[in-house]
């Protein structure tokens, strides 16, 4: 990635920067301004008038942040993404047609359908979230923390052993995904070898032969596919027990203990409750953004051995020269069944 920098400096402008900023921070945000919300009401509500202009403004502020600025940010941070992703595209697409080396074309197309995509998606949505989840983690900690350094540790523990699971699947899946990636190769390696030698293939009755080759290979594929949904049925299970049910019964059970000793008031309990997510957020898609991470990494080294080893440096005879004119001279051309010729010496020319 580090090696493409010049490309990313071209794609991204200053606004796409600004937006990603800010998608960084989008779940602080949101879990911190609902908290807010809950703490001022039940606060206000038990201990004095509530301040309805201020409680107004406030949650019209939490519907600005929702419907205008979350989707604005989105957007120019998606399209900095796409601009990167097409000139990336170029750049390969340009590489392969001057390069010296004779590798496949089920290499080129994987290439470019695949690793190129996931190449762009480390400066989008998958990068966003990853620091998402650590500055939730780290401002619900902070919240949790200043009302019981007990609960925040009860909920620490309980993430750790979903993590723990998580790492021992997320290590099984990685291989396979490495082995789906094989198998898709080769399975557009026979496509073309059948496509291009279909006149042998049909003289030579290979036809049966080789689509055994591809349909065995399709269900390597379908196997693999399903090993990996199962595995990720099984950690879904965890974290959700995990995440979903124990976190929260920590925050209820615990926390009304804290309220009924006079620790903490009812208000900060709901704002405790709202911040959890955070925690909840940044423990839970450790262990998935790890599993993710090592997958683009996997088609970034891609790319960038194909764009930047010594193998591909070296440049064929074959150059791409800009089109200045493109001529037609003493065309001819007629139907096999037909007498007459629909073009009859054509000569045409277009200047560029």
């Amino acid at each position: 990635m580090f090696k493409k920098i010049n490309l990313v400096k071209n794609s991204f402008n200053l606004l796409s920067g600004i937006s990603f900023l800010f998608n960084s921070f989008q779940s602080v945000f949101a879990d911190f301004l609902f908290g807010i919300l809950y703490f001022l009401i039940f606060e206000k509500l038990y201990y004095s008038k509530i301040d309805y202009p201020f409680l107004v403004l406030l949650t019209f502020l939490v519907f600005l942040y929702f419907v205008f600025l979350i989707p604005f940010w989105g957007y120019h941070m998606e399209k900095g993404v796409n601009v990167y992703q097409k000139n990336l595209t170029d750049l390969v697409f340009t590489t392969i047609l001057n390069r010296n080396s004779n590798v496949h074309s089920s290499e080129n197309i994987t290439l470019i359908q695949h690793d190129v995509i996931n190449d762009s998606k480390i400066l989008g949505w998958d990068l966003v979230v990853f620091f998402q989840a650590i500055l939730s983690g780290i401002i619900s900690t902070i919240v949790i923390f200043n009302a019981s350094y007990k609960m925040l540790l009860l909920l620490y523990i309980l993430g750790l052993i979903a993590i723990i699971s998580n790492l021992f699947f997320i290590k099984i899946i990685k291989k396979l995904y490495l082995c789906i990636r094989k198998n898709i190769e080769l399975k557009i390696k026979y496509v073309s070898e059948y496509v291009n030698n279909l006149i042998i293939v049909n003289i030579y009755g290979l036809n049966e032969s080789m689509e055994s080759d591809i349909l065995k290979v399709l269900g390597e594929v379908y196997k693999q596919k399903l090993r990996i949904k199962i595995y990720e049925t099984i950690t879904f299970f965890i974290d959700n027990m995990v995440y979903k049910i124990g976190f929260k019964l920590v925050i209820i059970i615990y926390g009304m203990y804290l309220v009924s000793i006079g620790n903490i008031n009812f208000g900060y309990l709901l704002l405790c409750f709202s911040m959890v997510e955070g925690i909840i957020f940044f423990l839970s898609y450790t262990g998935e953004y790890i599993s993710v991470i090592q997958k683009l990494f996997i088609s970034i080294s891609k790319v960038n051995t194909f764009l930047y080893s010594k193998r591909n440096s070296e440049k064929s005879k074959f150059v791409l020269k800009p089109i200045s004119k493109v001529e037609f001279r003493d065309v001819f051309f007629k139907f096999f069944d037909s007498k007459e010729y629909l073009i009859n010496g054509l000569n045409l020319e277009f200047d560029f």
